[in-house]
């Protein structure tokens, strides 16, 4: 598979799925865990958070985890957006060209 492809895949994927998903720190958001009161103490949270990086199978949603926006997928994408856009080249062409008229 080439590389644009497996971009164009990906950019799907994450198109479809509304820029949602697991954070690999995100066992703090688990209602169960509030629920049980660990929260309070700083050796259950970082227990917690290592659970479910480690786990080979994820439990996220089993114990009340919902999926939530990455900002940094979002920030990514327009970036790519961004660069490869008409606009991009024009900004380039305005920076190091005084006599540009568009």
């Amino acid at each position: 598979m080439k590389k644009r492809e497996s971009l164009e895949k990906l950019k799907s994927y994450v198109e479809q799925v509304d820029f949602k998903g697991y954070d690999p720190s995100d066992g703090l958001n688990s209602s169960l865990f509030k629920f049980l009161g660990f929260n309070k103490f700083s050796f259950f949270r970082l227990a917690w958070i290592q659970l479910f990086k480690r786990l080979p199978i994820n439990l996220r949603s089993f114990v009340g985890i919902e999926k939530a926006y990455n900002p940094n997928i979002i920030s990514l994408e327009k970036a790519q957006e961004y660069r490869s856009s008409d606009l991009n080249n024009k900004f380039i062409i305005i920076c190091f060209n005084k006599n540009y008229k568009s």
